[in-house]
């Protein structure tokens, strides 16, 4: 009977987990982002800006850009 009991709850607590994953990944596609620069071609030690939008909640994380070699983010 503990046994059954202890698969059920396993099962219970993978299903639930499962879900809470799949709504999330839901959430997230519902959310656009883009991402534009003010211009296409620079020269060395230009600026460009790099503006990225995302469209949803207003509790959304800032995104995280990848380490560009030789380029500094100022702002």
């Amino acid at each position: 009977m503990l046994t059954k009991t202890v698969k059920l709850t396993t099962l219970a607590l993978i299903l639930t987990l499962t879900l809470a994953i799949n709504v999330g990944a839901t959430h997230a596609q519902v959310m656009p982002v883009t991402a534009h620069v003010d211009r296409t071609t620079v020269s060395t030690d230009e600026i460009v800006t790099l503006t990225v939008t995302i469209v949803g909640e207003t509790n959304v994380p800032l995104p995280v850009l990848p380490h560009i070699e030789g380029a500094q983010i100022i702002g």
